[in-house]
């Protein structure tokens, strides 16, 4: 079976960023983010599927979510497929499914107390590191990922790939630095800047709810975070070391400060 031209089109400019925005819509790839979009509920339009996908899938069960769907899926063959993804290695599943549209308010639970713990990526460019981020965010529970302007997509294939699912997990934010500054200081959010410099993390103590800023690794965090932030924590490296990626930083960080949250 062949796609049809309008879907084949569809997904062709779904690789840029400003028919992801105008469409509303963006492309999950793979096996595992694949599942984790059926787990989560997604609002997935259609489906596409090669013949590769019945050898990694194992007992079906993918293969039978799929068909057991409220959506269509079609079925090509390799050579179509990958004409369809920038993926080195397909394998075999690709869903076209609805962007979220999350607000800032929504991170907030009504009892502060209990929950707040939000991650926010000012300028993180690199693909890599902000799926890193993403999966960080999930893994450790926090209630939120805000992305500013100058980040890179969070609905990048290559971000959603990336993330391991994580992206379904947690709600995404996307909006301007001063919105999210305003948000911050009118909640009354503790706001924490990830900067080289700043206070051992390990020491660190914050009550919930809390935002930490990661910034660009070459520029750092804007300035008016900087100037806004009740304080500045770092991860303590060997003076050899020039400096840790952000997403692995982030991930240290998160631990952390969740960890003491916990108990």
């Amino acid at each position: 079976m062949s796609l049809n031209k309008t879907r084949s089109r569809f997904l062709q400019r779904l690789q840029h960023r400003k028919h992801r925005e105008r469409e509303g819509c963006f492309v999950v790839e793979g096996v595992r983010a694949a599942s984790a979009a059926l787990d989560a509920g997604a609002d997935i339009h259609f489906a596409v599927t090669s013949p590769r996908l019945e050898t990694l899938d194992q007992n079906n069960q993918l293969i039978t979510r799929l068909a057991d769907g409220d959506f269509e899926t079609t079925s090509v063959d390799e050579k179509d497929f990958a004409t369809l993804t920038n993926t080195v290695t397909p394998q075999g599943i690709l869903l076209v499914c609805t962007k979220p549209a999350m607000a800032l308010d929504s991170l907030l639970p009504d009892d502060k107390e209990s929950g707040g713990k939000i991650l926010v990526a000012d300028a993180i460019q690199d693909p890599a590191n902000l799926a890193s981020m993403v999966r960080t965010s999930a893994a450790f529970g926090l209630d939120g990922l805000v992305v500013l302007e100058g980040t890179v997509d969070p609905w990048n294939a290559k971000v959603v790939r990336g993330s391991a699912g994580g992206c379904f997990r947690i709600k995404i934010v996307k909006t301007t630095a001063k919105e999210c500054l305003d948000w911050i200081q009118n909640s009354s959010v503790i706001l924490l800047t990830a900067e080289v410099g700043g206070g051992d993390i390990a020491a660190a103590r914050f009550p919930m709810p809390w935002a930490l800023v990661v910034g660009n690794e070459g520029s750092g965090i804007r300035p008016e975070f900087r100037d806004a932030a009740h304080e500045s924590v770092s991860v303590p490296i060997c003076c050899e070391a020039e400096s840790l990626n952000a997403g692995v930083a982030t991930a240290i960080l998160c631990y952390e400060m969740t960890q003491w949250n916990r108990q």
